[in-house]
């Protein structure tokens, strides 16, 4: 019997995929759990749509977050924070912060779970951090750090 999952099965397949099975492995166990239907003409047409929309919508991004890297990738970002006097900071630059600099200077909107820094940003100076915008598409900015003055 040939059936559309709707939920991805170990050893069988993935949500939205066309699988045969035996019949009495998908009356007695897939059907009534919910976790397939039967394959008719208008399931696999509605299925072939949804794949056409998923892969309109990842072209979309693609293009998107390459558009994002033109703008951003190598670009250098002032940042500033509260020091010390030995340029140690009160807190911490996080990917929250970069994400805010991004969208004053750059004015591209960026969210902050797509940003990795190599460590923790304490002390005042220059760094790197990579900004993971798409599974094919990665950018890079440098991040300099600059002292504020302290507010007494």
């Amino acid at each position: 019997m040939r059936v559309i999952l709707r939920q991805s099965v170990p050893s069988l397949g993935q949500r939205d995929d066309v699988v045969t099975v035996a019949d009495g492995y998908a009356r007695n166990y897939l059907l009534p759990r919910g976790l397939a239907v039967a394959a008719t003409a208008a399931g696999l047409r509605e299925v072939e749509a949804g794949r056409t929309r998923a892969q309109a919508r990842t072209d979309h991004d693609l293009r998107v977050a390459e558009e994002v890297r033109a703008k951003v990738d190598g670009r250098t970002l002032a940042v500033s924070a509260r020091a010390g006097e030995a340029g140690r900071l009160f807190g911490s630059v996080t990917a929250q912060d970069i994400a805010q600099a991004i969208a004053a200077q750059v004015g591209v909107e960026v969210d902050r779970r797509r940003i990795e820094l190599a460590d923790p940003i304490k002390k005042v100076g220059t760094y790197t951090a990579a900004l993971r915008l798409h599974p094919k598409v990665e950018a890079s900015v440098h991040v300099e750090v600059q002292p504020s003055k302290a507010e007494d």
